[in-house]
């Protein structure tokens, strides 16, 4: 018994690396329908199968909100929407009152803004209130000046009894008068200078808040626009992968909506390195689904793409090799991939196995 448990455990990989290579051989990438031998190692081949996923003319978009919060409003699944139409919506009231808030702001610094305009003439009515005020101290000046000049002449004649002590009271209050000049002129030279130079500034400092202050603005209310993930566009909406009241983050793992685009269906098929070299522009292509025998799509090679790369979609799945290059090619379907008759429609996600035609047909 040991040993024929050890003869199985050898014999049983060895059966299933021959199967895997058998079915690759038949049914996966590159199959030909031809034993090759090194005779015909150049000559080409009748057809060539591939793998193949059908998908939107643009791909599938993944869609998430930008803005975080707890989903008030949800689109079904399936839905056929319009561009701009509201698939998802998180509660908004956060947004909202920072725009009220930026509002505010704008207010406020528009206010600033119209106060400082009033400035050259607020600065005029304070340069003639100081010219006044040194007026009036000059004309102080002019009177204590007359005055000790006449009590001068009075101690020079004698005719008046004119102390020594008064005139220099007088020449004190002449001496008090002129400091007070001095001061009120430094004023008036103050005000003219303010006068040319703070409503201008003023008034540039003013109207950048009043800039920053609408950009705040523009900001909160596109944060509240962005509370809502709209339709880019025409299409149907494949999976919703999030529910009413759930909470989103800034951080996510998947998408929260699946959306295709309207327009006909492709299907993007993988050719083996080996064989890629056969393949070319409008060539005829074959498909048929590819878990079970039954109805077939014509089709047409619209696209090559100018690399040999890994797999596009590399899924973990029995006899599926995924350590390969393949050449990627779009192929446009006769009639959309919509429904027939005689067949039902093809679906995005659907795998298919593509027979491409080398002399121009499918064969």
């Amino acid at each position: 018994m040991k040993k024929v448990f050890w003869v199985l455990l050898v014999l049983l990989p060895l059966a299933s690396i021959v199967g895997a290579k058998w079915y690759m051989d038949h049914n996966g990438s590159g199959y030909t329908g031809q034993a090759r031998d090194a005779g015909g190692a150049d000559k080409p081949p009748q057809g060539i199968w591939a793998i193949g996923f059908v998908d939107a003319p643009n791909g599938v978009a993944d869609l998430y909100p930008s803005q975080t919060g707890e989903v008030v409003k949800l689109v079904d699944e399936g839905k056929a929407v319009e561009p701009g139409d509201v698939l998802l919506e998180v509660d908004s009231r956060m947004a909202r009152f920072q725009a009220e808030k930026a509002q505010a702001a704008v207010k406020a610094a528009k206010d600033q803004l119209a106060e400082a305009k009033e400035l050259p003439a607020i600065y005029e009515f304070k340069e003639k209130q100081q010219a006044q005020a040194v007026a009036a101290y000059q004309a102080e000046r002019r009177r204590l000046d007359a005055d000790l000049k006449h009590k001068l002449e009075l101690k020079k004649t004698q005719v008046g009894n004119v102390s020594e002590s008064l005139l220099t009271q007088v020449r004190e209050a002449l001496n008090e008068v002129d400091e007070k000049i001095k001061g009120e002129q430094a004023k008036l030279d103050e005000v003219k200078y303010l006068a040319r130079t703070r409503p201008g500034l003023d008034s540039t400092k003013a109207q950048s808040a009043v800039d920053v202050a609408e950009a705040d603005l523009k900001l909160a209310n596109l944060a509240v626009d962005e509370c809502k993930l709209k339709a880019p566009g025409k299409g149907t909406v494949l999976r919703v992968l999030v529910h009413k009241g759930e909470r989103l983050g800034g951080n996510p793992k998947f998408p929260a909506i699946q959306f295709a685009p309207s327009g006909d269906l492709i299907v993007k098929a993988e050719v083996i390195q080996e064989w890629g070299h056969y393949v070319k522009l409008k060539q005829k292509v074959t498909m048929e689904d590819d878990t079970y025998r039954g109805p077939s799509w014509e089709g047409e090679i619209i696209d090559v793409a100018p690399t040999y790369a890994q797999k596009e979609r590399r899924i973990i799945e029995p006899f599926m090799v995924n350590d390969v290059r393949t050449l990627q090619c779009t192929v446009r379907i006769e009639g959309g991939g919509q429904a027939a008759q005689d067949r039902p429609p093809l679906r995005i996600g659907q795998r298919v196995r593509v027979k491409i035609g080398i002399e121009g047909k499918a064969s």
